[in-house]
């Protein structure tokens, strides 16, 4: 485990920008609402990753992962980013989609922000405790209702405790500044508006770890294809995942140009004022963006019990029911593929060691010719497309370099003993030259 993760960091060094051949481009729709959870799919597109292999990104706003999760049971859109709650949901109601990565795991994203004393009736609020009776915004089946829900089971209370009332993000920062609740529960960049207005945090989701997986906690929110996406082409699941992580390895890389980018999109695109869309801390200290290699580690073993990617998600299943947000229990052994993300942390350091094996056939040829020239192109691309993260097209091309450079070495073989046999043969014409002069000599 420790030389695969090492091998996996190690292969996240400059990117390589090599000209794209044409190809047939495919559009694929991604569901998303302003914030900068969305990090790796907004530079994706930036800086054009997606479309260098043959993917046009279409981008559905919507106001929230349940408004996702509907576009997706209604066809129009291929890849939504839900949260642990809505996903569940749908997944208990028989949807079909499945998810295959995790794109974010809030860290203290998601908060309940009230007013010091509450509108309605004029005592103070500190904590969640004080919110018994009081009303409360939160995007429903959402990572902010979810925490809501944590903070009044941590203070013994529940959902009836309050008055409820489901509001987006958007509409609950409006009503929170407008003073006709109390409190909401929202997300970065919304809460901005809600502090800058007098409110405070009473609790994030950073501040509660519950069994049995604590190191997870209940809030990650979830990649998930649709099954027909799956079925008919997994090449462009793949391809997305893969263009999707050198995205998210180019962020860490380069973190003030993508701020930038996130800025980008959550203000021209999304429409929040830039005074609310965030910074660097909301980017990479409220929100962990999970590389590949961080993936792996949840997603290997599955689909056993003891597996971290199957204790999070019975975590959320218990939790869930409990609060009343789903009514069965379930496993999620059939709504979750692993593959993609091991296949894709495996596949990396094994096309990393496919090339460094045409490397060596390479310094064992030694030799100068076609072959040799042939297999350096091959090993150049190869190089390239891992850099661009298409493992399997680095495989290939790696494999190709080695056949190359073994023709090579092969050809060096028989022209050295060509040589070797031309030798031979003047050494004999000599020879025997010498023997007939000698036998002339001798006859006189």
């Amino acid at each position: 485990m420790p030389t695969l993760l090492c091998g996996l960091a190690a292969l996240s060094g400059v990117l390589w920008m090599i000209p794209v051949q044409a190809q047939q481009m495919v559009t694929l729709s991604a569901g998303w609402c302003p914030n900068t959870s969305y990090a790796g799919l907004f530079i994706g597109i930036e800086k054009g990753f997606f479309k260098e292999v043959g993917i046009d990104i279409k981008m559905v706003q919507t106001t929230g992962t349940t408004m996702c999760g509907e576009g997706m049971a209604a066809g129009g859109i291929d890849i939504g980013f839900l949260s642990g709650a809505s996903t569940l949901i749908f997944f208990e109601r028989g949807l079909p989609f499945k998810m295959t990565f995790i794109y974010m795991r809030s860290m203290a994203s998601n908060v309940v922000v009230a007013w010091p004393t509450a509108p309605s009736d004029g005592k103070p609020i500190s904590t969640i405790a004080d919110l018994k009776g009081k009303k409360v915004s939160a995007p429903v089946g959402t990572s902010a209702h979810h925490t809501l829900l944590v903070g009044l089971q941590k203070y013994g209370l529940t959902e009836k405790d309050v008055t409820l009332l489901p509001m987006s993000c958007e509409d609950g920062q409006a009503a929170f500044v407008a003073k006709s609740i109390d409190a909401a529960a929202i997300w970065l960049p919304f809460e901005e508006t809600c502090l800058k207005a007098g409110g405070k945090i009473i609790f994030n989701n950073g501040m509660f770890e519950l069994p049995p997986n604590p190191t997870f906690a209940l809030i990650a929110d979830v990649g998930v294809f649709t099954d027909k996406l799956m079925k008919e082409r997994p090449d462009l699941c793949r391809k997305y995942l893969e263009q999707y992580f050198r995205a998210v390895d180019w962020m860490y890389a380069n973190p003030s140009e993508a701020v930038d980018i996130n800025m980008k999109w959550i203000t021209n695109v999304g429409g929040v004022p830039a005074s609310a869309a965030g910074t660097l801390d909301s980017l990479f200290k409220t929100r962990w963006i999970m590389k590949l290699e961080d993936q792996y580690k949840y997603f290997k073993g599955f689909p056993k019990p003891d597996s971290p990617i199957y204790k999070m998600w019975m975590s959320n299943i218990e939790f869930n029911k409990q609060a009343g947000i789903i009514k069965t229990t379930f496993t999620p052994d059939k709504y979750v593929d692993a593959s993609f993300i091991v296949n894709l942390a495996e596949g990396r350091p094994a096309a990393y060691e496919d090339i460094k094996a045409a490397e060596a056939a390479m310094a064992a040829a030694g030799a100068v010719g076609a072959s040799t020239a042939k297999a350096k192109d091959l090993l150049d691309k190869a190089k390239q497309a891992l850099d661009k993260w298409d493992v399997s097209e680095a495989s290939k091309l790696a494999a190709s370099a080695r056949q190359e450079a073994d023709r090579a070495r092969l050809e060096a073989v028989q022209s050295q003993q060509m040589t070797t046999y031309a030798i031979i043969a003047a050494v004999v014409v000599v020879a025997a030259g010498v023997v007939i002069v000698a036998l002339k000599k001798k006859k006189k």
